[in-house]
């Protein structure tokens, strides 16, 4: 009797001790995922106030500026990467744009501006100046632009590009990571059943980048297989018109005359400049001048 009681009590002992064990692995394995999350504004290396700039995945060098909710973008990346035709007036100290119909006129700090002489409302400061230049709101920006762009509090992102990419489906929940690593810091959570954009395979991990732009690794096991997608066209609230520009034909040979005008006062002197005129039949306005003939 007493040797059934202690093989009972041997086979109990046997079972905690497995069971132990089991729990134990258990345990260690899920110690071994570390739970520090990274701020995002560090992974982006941007500083409160500012945005990134990214033309499709491609970060650019120049930032804009995040003012009272709405996304602000330097003058001369405007000109240079959006649309060329905006000009400010340094001299009115006075932001213009010229389409088909008429100017519209934008000062610096002032929250509304001129549509072909009337005062309209944007919902924000169509633009405004600090120590780093001019800076014109995107919204303002997009009212004679054809753009498609995605901000979030870190980066505004334009698209580009509607080319097909390599991608895959979270199967579970789970965490993007900065490195393929288990113990390495949390980006954000991964949501069963979200797109994710493949970028590059290591061991047993996928470096995926989300559609907020965070790249990063996924292990394996919660990936499922990739496959094309081909993006479809953003769904965007448009503001811009193309214009459409009509022209005036001249019958007759031009004889053209040019009038320097570096700013408003300079139109009252138009009359003098064309009364000894003859046979002008158009006048250009120029801001060039000339030292000789």
């Amino acid at each position: 009797m007493k040797r059934k009681i202690l093989l009972l009590l041997l086979a109990l002992l046997l079972m905690i001790a497995i069971a132990g064990c089991a729990n134990g692995t258990w345990l260690n394995d899920n110690e071994s995922y570390g739970t520090e999350v990274m701020d995002l504004r560090t992974y982006f290396d941007v500083e409160e106030g500012k945005l990134l700039i990214f033309e499709q995945n491609e970060r650019i060098a120049e930032k804009a500026v995040m003012k009272d909710g709405t996304c602000y973008l330097n003058y001369n990346y405007v000109k240079t990467a959006l649309n060329k035709d905006f000009y400010f007036d340094r001299a009115e100290n006075k932001l213009l744009f010229t389409d088909a119909l008429g100017t519209f006129v934008a000062v610096p700090g002032e929250d509304k501006y001129l549509q072909y002489g009337e005062e309209k409302d944007l919902g924000c400061q169509p633009c405004f100046q600090n120590d780093e230049g001019t800076f014109l709101a995107l919204p303002y920006v997009a009212l004679f632009t054809d753009l498609e762009y995605r901000i979030n509090e870190y980066r505004v992102q334009f698209i580009t590009s509607l080319e097909p990419y390599e991608a895959t489906i979270a199967k579970k929940d789970t965490k993007m990571r900065y490195q393929g690593d288990p113990k390495s810091e949390i980006l954000c959570d991964v949501a069963q059943g979200e797109t994710l954009e493949v970028l590059n395979s290591v061991k047993n991990w996928t470096c995926v980048r989300n559609e907020e732009g965070v790249a990063g690794y996924v292990e394996d096991k919660f990936l499922g297989e990739t496959y094309e997608l081909v993006p479809e066209k953003m769904e965007v609230t448009k503001t811009y018109v193309k214009p459409e520009y009509t022209t005036n034909k001249l019958y007759e040979k031009v004889c053209l005359g040019w009038h320097a005008v570096w700013g408003v006062g300079g139109n009252s002197t138009l009359e003098e400049m064309v009364g000894s005129a003859v046979g002008m039949n158009v006048i250009s306005p120029t801001w060039f001048s000339l030292n000789d003939n």
